[in-house]
């Protein structure tokens, strides 16, 4: 028996979240975040309702062979950069920007006769990639030398927590070391794009928000005006009566208080469902408690009073049951449960 569970991607949304981008930041230009297969959603079928975006950022090489290779001759990013010379002529014969974000990548460079769009990172504040402001005017002046386009960059670490103000303090940090460049700049992501219109300058960078997503803790993505693009279903595959006093699933971590009718749902861990979650799941328009861990292929849930039986559809997220509230009480991020589900669930395209 193959397994019943089916992700079902919403193009139609994916177009309705992108004109959302383009209504908040009319002048920018924008670059779609698919890395990692589009957060889970499937960068062909994706990009395929983004194709007249100005720009494709990936996180690896060989993600954008993926997307040259169907024919796609957008502005590919890479977003890390390369790692080698070997890379560095892929990227060429590619005709991918790159990310410099490291003194060994600006070495790289150095060491070749033809020149490369360059998106040159800047350090200020999230300490992951990038330049720090002591080293970043000078080595910007370096790359100059090598390369006939280069957009200026920088990435927010909590522009997403709303009453934070670090991402004010990294955009001053930003305009105080590039004060007078000419060059094209890009520092807003999704939160960003919501929320601070005065970092959208040239390029905006959506990902989540593309996905209909809210990239702020406890928020879901309608108040934004966003449409959940994944919905992940499954089905029960058996109920039975539970007395009281009786353990459910693994470890004798659930006890039922009272005599109870479960359903099992065909989908667990191994399909990239949180092995431990307060989440509830859609059933028949009503909303079943998850009862004991998840194992592997299943997961149990209290039916309550609802009339069910096997073969009944259950959603686990996306239409009427937002991704954020399953990821906030499973002590989870979206992007974590979007990226996992690609497991094993089928998927099908809506629009």
């Amino acid at each position: 028996m193959s397994g019943p569970a089916e992700v079902t991607i919403d193009l139609d949304a994916v177009t309705h979240n992108l004109s959302i981008v383009k209504s908040l930041a009319p002048h920018s230009k924008v670059m779609a975040v698919v890395k990692a297969d589009a957060y889970g959603h499937g960068v062909l079928r994706i990009a395929k309702a983004l194709k007249d975006v100005d720009a494709f950022g990936v996180a690896r090489l060989d993600e954008a062979v993926v997307l040259r290779k169907e024919g796609y001759r957008n502005k590919i990013v890479l977003l890390e950069g390369v790692l080698d010379s070997s890379e560095l002529r892929q990227a060429f014969d590619l005709n991918l920007d790159i990310v410099i974000h490291s003194d060994y990548q600006i070495n790289l460079l150095t060491h070749q006769d033809r020149k490369f769009r360059v998106w040159f990172k800047i350090n200020t504040g999230m300490n992951r990639l990038g330049f720090r402001p002591p080293d970043a005017r000078s080595n910007l002046q370096t790359i100059r030398k090598y390369s006939d386009e280069i957009i200026l960059m920088t990435h927010f670490s909590c522009a997403q927590l709303s009453k934070d103000i670090s991402a004010v303090r990294q955009e001053e940090a930003f305009d105080e070391i590039i004060m007078g460049a000419s060059e094209e700049k890009s520092l807003a992501n999704s939160a960003a794009i919501l929320a601070l219109p005065s970092t959208h300058r040239d390029w905006v960078r959506p990902g989540l928000m593309l996905y209909g997503v809210s990239p702020f803790t406890g928020t879901i993505a309608s108040e934004y005006g966003l449409r959940p693009v994944m919905t992940l279903k499954s089905r029960l595959i058996a109920t039975q009566g539970v007395s009281a006093g009786e353990y459910i699933g693994y470890g004798k971590n659930y006890i039922s208080k009272k005599e109870m009718y479960i359903g099992v749902v065909a989908f667990g861990y191994g399909d990239g469902y949180p092995r431990k979650t307060n989440a509830p799941v859609l059933l028949k328009g009503k909303r079943a408690n998850i009862v004991g861990d998840c194992s592997m292929d299943m997961t149990t849930i209290d039916l309550g009073d609802i009339s069910a039986s096997y073969g009944d559809e259950v959603t686990l997220w996306g239409d009427g049951l937002p991704v954020e509230e399953v990821a906030e009480k499973s002590g989870m991020v979206p992007y974590e449960l979007l990226c996992r589900v690609k497991m094993r669930a089928k998927y099908l395209e809506s629009s």
